[in-house]
């Protein structure tokens, strides 16, 4: 039996501020024992040094998108419905080799920032196939990431959505494409995906991915709740994301997109929801009552002004909290610490008692326990203790944010930018040492991303300077659709007394 003793590192702890030295023993996979006291240690195992090291949980990324990662860095001044009118263009053209190096170098920047585990909503256009998927999964396994990986689908074109924004667009001369594919033969396809699915669950796994409720008919959603029942996996939506899918969905449905979900039979612990902002009091009381993960996206939220999630309302009525990086193009760094930091920051805008904010160690929790409860693997991942999955970061705590070491949870989410991460494990394999991928040819996987990237934007090029006329109308039209009103304030400057201000002071995130 392979046993590796971690010896000498701090762990986090409430009644340790400074951290609580313990030593760590692994055996095969996953944690074998936690000694904080003088019981003797293996003689027998691998020994990690940990002298000046905190010991912290891998961190899991609740909400990503792996084929973003080759489009980083674009879209400077992008609002969310700029970013859909584009996505089939910039989503097109690409061979396998892409959808690799596309995968593996997410896959790779997030070990490298401490994140274990993703939940990976990775689009195909026109529809996924098995090669494509199968190629996410081998990126993923290569690298030494744990992931879910849902095929993000829809039946119904981003432009059909948005009442009157087919109509605008072709005012303005442009064709904007139809849906390519039908319902029926997409939830045909992801029954044989799952049917054929292959890799080990406890590392890689798939879920669906019905990609905005507004994007997908009521038959197709439902479709896609009776594969996840039938196949005994997860479910993974955008969520009420920009107010102009909440001023939508109250037109299209007559109520909250929440309630028409409730009333589809889509809400249950299967379902994980990314974003989450534009909500009703009622709309997370439903989601608390369900079961369903919220996977809140700070930095994603920010970048396309899309309005802050409350997340403390949510906690409050007992929603359970997760957290996730979004994709390249609207969060750019796959970096969880960021996602914490601005978690604990975008809790203080509504004007509530500091005492209601978001704090140090429910970002932590949530940036580990939550989004392992939002990818389904329960109490395996996330935690650090006896019989988890044996995922952990070293963080070098010479580095000059822990100097001096005061607070080592505080330091972590408020000061760690990811600088400070020196090994990294993944069920009990060293996936990053000194800094350094183990698993794969990183300075080789950097050179063949640039090619491909020059490559994509060659191929095309024409369809996405068609896409950025397109996504100015886009942006024009739904600008006029976030002056309605709505119950939810999710905006800086509009009257946000409700939820945070009510809420229970030092509530905690509830499910963790």
């Amino acid at each position: 039996m392979r046993r590796v003793l971690i010896r000498g590192g701090v762990l986090p702890a409430p009644a340790h501020p400074r951290g609580l030295r313990a030593d760590i023993v692994v055996e095969e996979e996953r944690f074998a024992a936690i000694l904080t006291d003088d019981t003797p240690r293996p003689e027998d195992a691998e020994v990690i040094d940990a002298d000046d090291c905190a010991i912290i949980p891998g961190l899991v990324n609740g909400h990503m998108h792996s084929h973003n990662n080759i489009l980083k860095g674009l879209g400077d001044r992008w609002t969310l419905e700029m970013s859909l009118s584009q996505a089939t263009a910039l989503g097109g053209g690409r061979d396998l080799e892409m959808v690799y190096a596309s995968a593996a170098i997410g896959a790779a920047e997030q070990l490298l920032k401490g994140c274990t585990s993703c939940y990976d909503m990775a689009f195909e256009y026109p529809m996924p196939t098995p090669e494509g998927l199968d190629t996410v999964a081998r990126a993923y396994s290569d690298v030494g990431v744990r992931a879910v990986i849902a095929p993000l689908v829809a039946d119904t074109a981003f432009f059909d959505a948005i009442p009157g924004l087919r109509h605008a667009l072709e005012a303005q001369g442009f064709a904007p494409p139809a849906a390519d594919t039908d319902g029926k033969a997409i939830l045909d396809r992801l029954r044989a995906l799952l049917r054929d699915w292959a890799w080990p669950r406890d590392r890689l796994r798939m879920a669906l991915g019905p990609t905005i409720p507004l994007l997908c008919s009521d038959g197709f959603m439902t479709g896609c709740r009776d594969l996840a029942r039938e196949f005994d996996c997860g479910l993974h939506t955008h969520l009420c994301e920009s107010k102009v899918q909440a001023v939508t969905g109250l037109q299209r449905y007559g109520r909250s997109i929440p309630a028409h979900l409730h009333a589809l039979g889509m809400l249950g612990p299967a379902l994980t929801c990314a974003h989450a902002v534009w909500l009703s009091d009622e709309d997370r009381m439903r989601l608390a009552d369900s079961g369903a993960v919220v996977v809140h996206n700070p930095g994603s939220n920010f970048r396309l002004g899309s309005g802050v999630a409350d997340v403390r309302s949510m906690a409050s009525a007992g929603v359970h909290i997760g957290l996730g990086t979004d994709g390249a193009t609207c969060a750019d760094s796959l970096n969880m610490f960021e996602a914490m930091r601005l978690m604990t920051h975008a809790s203080r805008i509504f004007g509530a008692p500091h005492d209601s904010w978001v704090g140090a160690a429910e970002a932590l929790r949530a940036g580990t326990a939550g989004s392992a409860r939002a990818l389904g693997f329960g109490e395996d991942i996330g935690r650090i203790e006896v019989g988890a999955q044996a995922d952990l970061v070293l963080l070098d705590l010479t580095r000059p944010h822990y100097a001096p070491l005061n607070d080592l949870t505080a330091q972590i989410v408020y000061g760690e930018d990811s600088s400070g991460v020196r090994d990294v494990m993944v069920g009990g394999r060293m996936v990053v040492r000194d800094r350094r991928l183990t698993t794969i040819d990183y300075p080789r996987l950097v050179r063949k991303i640039n090619t491909h990237a020059l490559e994509l934007e060659a191929r095309t090029g024409d369809d996405r300077a068609l896409a950025r006329g397109m996504a100015l109308v886009a942006a024009t039209f739904c600008h006029g659709m976030i002056r309605q009103e709505h119950e939810s304030a999710a905006y800086v400057g509009m009257a946000c007394t409700h939820g945070a201000q009510n809420a229970p002071a030092g509530a905690g995130l509830s499910g963790q």
